[in-house]
């Protein structure tokens, strides 16, 4: 006699296809997101991520991506290192900026945010995400230039105008001490303090005019508009 057992293994067919869809979606939005997402172990070594991370990274596929250790990547190892200790003391970090330096020897900014985890074994590893601030440090430091520059040339009108009160006076009197029959000695004189006066006075309208010309209508746009266009 022959023997045998039939089970029955169409609920686990559907469940396990219903888990091979979940993944799926799970992947497709994970490699959809603008910014890196990530998976690491206490040492750094890079458990899962997604394609955003490879390409912000310069690494042909996440698959290239994982082989890396994720902390080699970054250039400062005392920021890191200060970062890391946070990480460690408070169970997670927020929005800290970081230099990365690519698999390719590029230089970007990074904005990182983390959260430390334990496994069901008690194995300690940390989910964080990635986000290329590059062009957002460009633009704040333009505004801190443009700033600078703006408060430079305040300063610059506002002594130009002191300065200008007394040479106003300095040129004037000149004119009329010239105006005047003088020894050809004290001429000389005046006319050398009329003509340096005179020079001062194109320097100080060439400062007024360079000022004016630079900071010229104020139009303030905020920085995250800027940084979405």
């Amino acid at each position: 006699a022959t023997w045998g057992i039939s089970t029955d293994i169409t609920e686990y067919k559907k469940a396990e296809s219903a888990r091979l869809e979940a993944q799926q979606r799970y992947e497709e939005l994970a490699n959809n997101l603008s910014i890196g997402i990530y998976r690491r172990a206490a040492d750094g070594k890079l458990l899962e991520t997604n394609q955003t991370l490879a390409k912000m990274f310069e690494t042909d596929s996440k698959e290239e991506l994982i082989k890396h250790n994720l902390l080699d990547f970054y250039h400062n190892k005392e920021r890191l290192k200060e970062i890391n200790n946070k990480l460690l003391k408070h169970g997670f970090i927020k929005d800290e900026e970081l230099e990365v330096v690519t698999a390719k020897g590029h230089r970007l900014w990074s904005s990182m945010s983390s959260v430390m985890k334990k496994d069901k074994n008690g194995h300690v590893y940390f989910d964080g995400i990635v986000e290329d601030i590059t062009e957002k440090k460009r633009l704040e430091d333009q505004l801190r230039h443009a700033k600078k520059m703006e408060a430079v040339g305040q300063l610059a009108t506002v002594v130009a105008h002191e300065i200008n009160n007394p040479l106003t006076s300095v040129i004037g009197f000149s004119e009329l001490m010239l105006a005047r029959e003088l020894d050809p000695q004290v001429r000389e004189h005046v006319e050398i303090i009329y003509r340096e006066g005179q020079r001062a006075a194109r320097i100080i309208e060439q400062l007024l005019s360079f000022t004016s010309r630079h900071q010229g209508n104020k139009h303030w746009q905020p920085l995250n508009e800027l940084v979405h266009e």
